[in-house]
């Protein structure tokens, strides 16, 4: 009777208008060029019909020319599963559509993603057939030259953001407004903890704001997530980062969508079939997939069936009513595995059938024979006879050519796999597990670990039935899984290997296992920081300390203590680890130290390269002696706690680096070691050198990759280097490549630290305040995402004084408001004793003092806090802030008399001379600055004219070299100036050329005060 029914038919919505619209909505936002990151969200039961509205949206998106990709997670929780489903589905599209459709793709593929293209080939193998084999002549972007030793401080803890960076830029670069890209993932209540990182990547607001046409589809199963979950945590974070959650309720079928789903069905009228829709809906609460299940169920056991002699549909109502309890709302599920589990006792027959779909059941949402066969003891020709007979009853869709396919629904699985006893479900697994193990060839074991291990952890309830050698196997199986999943950057699918891995050694593991012992231990505690759980990190090293034979083999694990304690801020507890560890590699190192240390240093240093060029240091052997190697990482991040406290003491550090390079051999770390080296010669004021190893810093880091690396080398090159001998404005674009090129490594310090300071030097260069408040918000709330909480302090501070600037601010000469309690701040600061980011507050305070004109209150601060300022590990603002002081000199000196007088123009007079010497490196940074000071000391001495002609030229540098906000200040001042000399006709030109200056720029709080100044009748205190 069922082969009567056109099960097509079902297959059409119904009473889903509301929601196709919503989804044709946001079809069309995510067209739109500008358009905001958005998720969009189906919710409701299972079996609501979420996917097939998801799915009804493939022929627009088609017929667009746009591709609509779907893939599922399962409850095992297979790493990245559906975002591989996708791009491989993706592929197969691609191909199908000819070379005219590829090329295009293949070329925008190979610009985006060129240099990392082996980190995707790797995870999604099928991406090769697109790629067509371009990859070995056209992916390597640079000679490959040997590399030393392998560089690592820790697991490589931002593989996942390299990753992701990855793969946002290969979806980038298939997606257009042009070659729409719609991705399902469906039944996202099952994603596990990486799928979901790499979701909030997508998300980022940063990336996906380029990502035009790409318009992400989740659903879930609502009543499966609690708040604490790790779904509920993402969704509240991607919020916070700004993208939108549009969510659409799926809910059961009401009585009359029902009747006409039974009507489609059965072809009847509606009006014949409500009475029968009436029943079903009792039974199965409108449940659409539960429905079609119940009414297969029916015609099945001729509870429904056609009269042979009218043709009509008959069924019986009182057994009807018996087949079935009503249902409510939480039974649903239960009812609907119960109806389908007795189908198929009924239909998967003989027992051998059953047998092996448990298998499948307990396998996943998909199928393979080729698995199944060698996962149980069952024959091919049994496996293919079970896989043929439960597709034939609609339980499975599987090509018998292929040997591959999937569960019908979830349910079908779930139903299946409910027939296995409770009691008997882990050994199942286990024996699923084993087998796989012994009859794979040793290649096929290592390719499938995750799949093998997956099903072992399913069975170690029956741990005791594995002897001592099984034990030891599958612990280094779990050790395999762990690194395969950090690979992916699965990182909590990974902790949970090493945590059963370790489990599963013998009582006494440190002497009869040791290599596996401190290899899972040591392997544990990186992926333990690596999720934020230092009390696991704490525990792991403690045991690695107390049992590794060798000062080596505690190394790896007390450099992830070290990094971790840097992430907490425990900057004083890391230093002293940095110290113990480097005392046990014999690499003696002060506890404390003074200025003249780091002279000593320096003296050695530079008599070591006293005739060294360039190639001589490149023609260097590599370093081999991996105690030296260990040695270098530690001091290397002792400079990086360093930096965060005190920058005088970290050129001790860097300094030593250097001579270990020359005295070993070249390392990934050389590159780190000069750029730092180049660091401490800018703050001694020798910027020659500086850039030449500078420079060598950079050819270092090509000669010896690092991902971890590279991005610090060029971004400290940038900063620290170039803002002496470079326009401050050539710089933006370098400093943002920085941030690109971080983010592509998967390095969120440095991908956070140089986009909040490109943001930064807006601020002082002065573009639109509006603009720039725009991307601090949006960086703050990356910081909190990404746990870059120091950057979220400069951050915060910037935007903060921004808001000052724009006159929403209580009080306009503190940082305090929404965004920022200086207060606070600078003592949280302090107790820590970081005074890079404290030195970062003070500097914009200041500023803020000096353009408001509260010279007063600008001198006390500096005075006050003196040592505060000496701390700045970008050049960029001791310059600036030199710059400033000499304003405030002067504009005191104005006030002033005797003694008083006669020290701030001594004072201004030093700082001219200071700037003078900064000329040679770069005028265009410090011209305008130079003519501006040098027009208030005329103004001072009451020579107007003379004043004038240096306001002028102070006018003219800044606006050639686009300081707006000193091109502003330049025009202001020689207002004021001009108003002092009654000149007001004069006065009130350059002053409304300041106002309109200060107006582009967004400072309104300064607009309004030189609002204020024009056609002023008196001129200010001289």
């Amino acid at each position: 009777m069922e082969a009567l029914i056109d099960w097509n038919l079902s297959s059409e919505l119904y009473d889903r208008e509301e929601q196709r619209k919503l989804l044709t909505a946001a079809y069309r936002r995510r067209r739109k060029a500008g358009s905001k990151p958005e998720l969009i969200l189906l919710t409701g039961r299972s079996g609501v019909g979420k996917t097939a509205l998801a799915k009804s949206m493939k022929t627009w998106v088609e017929d667009d020319w746009g591709f609509f990709l779907a893939g599922k997670f399962d409850q095992i929780q297979t790493p990245h599963a559906p975002f591989i489903a996708a791009v491989e589905e993706f592929v197969k599209q691609a191909c199908l559509r000819g070379d005219v459709v590829v090329e295009p793709i293949r070329k925008a593929v190979l610009q985006a993603v060129a240099p990392d293209m082996d980190i995707l080939l790797e995870a999604i193998p099928g991406l090769s057939e697109l790629m067509d084999g371009t990859q070995s002549k056209d992916i390597n972007c640079h000679e490959k030259l040997p590399s030393g030793p392998s560089f690592e401080v820790g697991v490589g803890t931002e593989r996942h953001a390299y990753f992701a960076s990855a793969f946002c830029r290969f979806l980038r670069a298939i997606s257009s407004r042009d070659r729409n890209l719609v991705i399902l993932l469906d039944d996202l209540q099952w994603a596990d903890p990486s799928s979901l990182e790499i979701l909030s990547s997508l998300l980022n607001p940063l990336l996906l704001d380029t990502m035009e046409g790409l318009m992400i589809i989740a659903t879930c199963r609502d009543n499966e997530v609690s708040c604490h979950d790790n779904l509920s945590v993402l969704l509240r974070k991607i919020e916070d980062m700004g993208t939108v959650i549009t969510e659409i309720q799926v809910q059961n079928l009401s009585v009359n969508a029902l009747s006409e789903m039974v009507s489609s069905v059965l072809d009847l009228r509606v009006s014949e079939c409500l009475p029968l829709a009436y029943i079903i809906h009792g039974q199965t609460g409108g449940n659409v997939f539960f429905a079609k299940q119940y009414i297969k169920t029916l015609l099945e056991e001729n509870i429904l069936a056609k009269d042979p002699s009218t043709g009509k549909w008959i069924w019986d109502e009182a057994a009807l009513l018996l087949t079935l309890p009503s249902a409510t709302d939480g039974q649903l599920d239960e009812l609907v595995i119960q109806l389908l589990a007795r189908k198929m006792k009924e239909l998967l027959v003989p027992t051998d059938v059953m047998e092996v779909m448990k298998v499948a059941a307990c396998l996943g949402t998909n199928i393979s024979r080729d698995v199944l066969c060698h996962a149980s003891a069952f024959t091919p020709a049994q496996v293919s006879l079970a896989l043929d007979l439960a597709k034939n009853k609609g339980f499975v869709t599987y090509d018998s050519e292929k040997g591959t396919g999937h569960w019908g629904h979830d349910k079908h699985r779930e139903a299946c796999y409910s027939l296995i006893l409770p009691e008997e479900k882990a050994g199942y697994h286990l024996e699923i597990g084993r087998s796989l193990r012994k009859q794979w060839p040793t290649e096929t074991v290592k390719s499938n670990v995750i799949l093998i291990v997956d099903q072992i952890k399913c069975g170690l309830a029956h741990v005791e039935s594995i002897d001592e050698g099984e034990r030891d196997d599958c612990a280094r199986l779990f050790l395999r899984a762990c690194r395969e999943a950090s690979k992916a950057s699965a990182f909590g699918t990974a902790l949970s290997y090493a945590e059963l891995g370790i489990e599963l050694l013998n009582p006494r593991p440190w002497r009869d296992q040791y290599g596996l012992s401190l290899d899972l231990h040591s392997t544990g505690a990186e992926l333990a920081y690596c999720t934020g759980k230092h009390d696991m990190l704490n525990v792991w090293t403690k045991v690695v300390v107390a049992n590794a034979r060798s000062v080596t083999d505690k190394t790896r694990v007390l450099m992830t203590q070290i990094v971790a304690c840097g992430s907490l801020g425990k900057i004083r507890e890391g230093l002293d680890l940095t110290l113990d560890v480097l005392g046990m590699l014999d690499e003696p190192f002060p506890r404390r130290f003074g200025r003249i240390r780091v002279l000593l240093e320096l003296y050695m240093t530079k008599r070591a390269l006293r005739n060294k060029t360039e190639e001589d240091i490149l023609a260097l052997p590599q370093l081999t002696d991996p105690r030296v190697l260990a040695s270098m990482q530690i001091i290397y991040l002792m400079f990086s706690l360093l930096a965060m406290r005190n920058l005088d003491e970290s050129g001790l550090p860097a300094l030593k680096l250097v001579n270990l390079t020359l005295k070993y051999g070249l390392s990934p770390i050389a590159a780190i070691a000069f750029v730092m080296y180049s660091v401490t010669l800018v703050r001694l004021g020798e910027v020659d050198d500086a850039a030449r190893f500078g420079n060598l810093a950079i050819t270092l880091s090509q000669k010896y990759p690092s991902n971890q690396l590279e991005a610090k080398v060029r971004y400290l090159f940038w900063v620290s280097i170039q803002t002496v001998a470079s326009p401050w404005r050539c710089m933006l674009g370098p400093i943002m490549d920085c941030h690109q090129l971080a983010l592509r490594n998967g390095d969120t310090e440095i991908a956070m630290v140089s986009v909040a300071f490109h943001n930064l030097f807006r601020i002082f260069f002065g573009d639109p305040f509006d603009e720039v408040v725009t991307a601090l918000v949006k960086i703050e709330r990356l910081c909190v995402a990404y746990g870059q909480l120091k950057v979220l302090t400069v951050t915060s501070c910037a935007l903060q004084f921004c808001k000052n600037m724009q006159g929403c601010a209580r009080d306009a000469l503190k940082l305090t408001g929404d965004s920022f309690n200086e207060e606070e701040k600078l003592a949280q600061l302090k107790a820590e004793n970081v005074k890079t980011i404290a030195s970062i507050i003070l500097h914009l305070k200041f500023m803020l003092a000096t353009l408001l004109n509260d010279y007063d209150a600008a001198d006390r601060l500096y005075r006050t806090n003196k040592g505060g300022f000496k701390d700045f590990l970008i050049p960029f603002f001791t310059t600036y802030h030199t710059f400033l002081r000499g304003l405030v000199s002067l504009d005191l000196s104005r006030v002033s008399s005797g003694r008083a007088r006669s020290s701030k123009i001594a004072e201004a007079e030093r700082i001219v001379k200071r700037l003078n010497s900064l000329m040679i490196h770069c005028p265009n940074n410090v011209v305008n600055k130079l003519h501006l000071l040098k027009a208030e000391q005329e103004f001072c001495h009451g020579r107007y004219s003379t004043a004038l002609l240096y306001y002028d030229k102070s006018i003219i540098y800044a606006e050639r070299e686009g300081f707006s906000l000193e091109h502003a200040l330049a025009c202001e001042k020689a207002g004021i100036m001009l108003q002092a000399a009654g000149r007001w006709i004069d006065a009130n030109n350059y002053l409304t050329k300041a106002l309109h200056l200060y107006r582009s720029c967004g400072a309104q709080l300064k607009a309004d005060r030189i609002d204020m100044l024009i056609n002023t009748k008196h001129s200010l205190p001289v």
